[in-house]
């Protein structure tokens, strides 16, 4: 006769934060902390659930050794350009699917930084036409049109 043995452990959410960020920038980051608080090496997986503005976050499964915790970084990306308040909550599960801990996480989303856009292309065009006028002695005209918002 063989027998399976499955290590259902117990663990919980010591900690998950995801800080403010721009809009449309992919530079959201989820940092959280899992810890397995039973006797036994076990297997765990995390789900997420955030609403609709924020890109899927693919589920995690993996094994903590008893008494020990786990730290995870992943990252946020939203496909909306203005402020925006969003919220994620996050499910920790046993092997067999068992929930052991949820948390929501709360975080904004800030609006686009046209300024900021516009500074680092102004930056681009300006190296790129130093090196082309080197090359070639023709006068070149530029005309920019930057939005009433943009103060410089």
């Amino acid at each position: 006769m063989i027998f399976l043995k499955i290590n259902r452990g117990k663990g919980e959410i010591d900690y998950a934060r995801i800080s403010d960020f721009e809009a449309f920038s992919n530079n959201g980051k989820l940092n959280m902390m899992i810890t397995n608080t039973g006797e036994l090496t076990a297997e765990f997986n995390l789900y997420f659930e955030c609403d609709q503005a924020i890109s899927p976050i693919s589920f995690q499964k993996f094994f903590i050794n008893p008494m020990d915790s786990k730290i995870f970084t992943m990252d946020i990306t939203t496909n909306n350009i203005e402020d925006k308040n969003h919220s994620c909550e996050i499910f920790l599960k046993d092997a067999i699917g068992d929930k052991l801990d949820t948390i929501t996480i709360n975080f904004t989303t800030n609006a686009i930084n046209y300024t900021s856009i516009f500074n680092k292309l102004l930056i681009i065009f300006l190296i790129f036409y130093y090196f082309t006028k080197k090359k070639v002695h023709n006068q070149v005209k530029i005309a920019i049109s930057l939005p009433e918002s943009a103060n410089l």
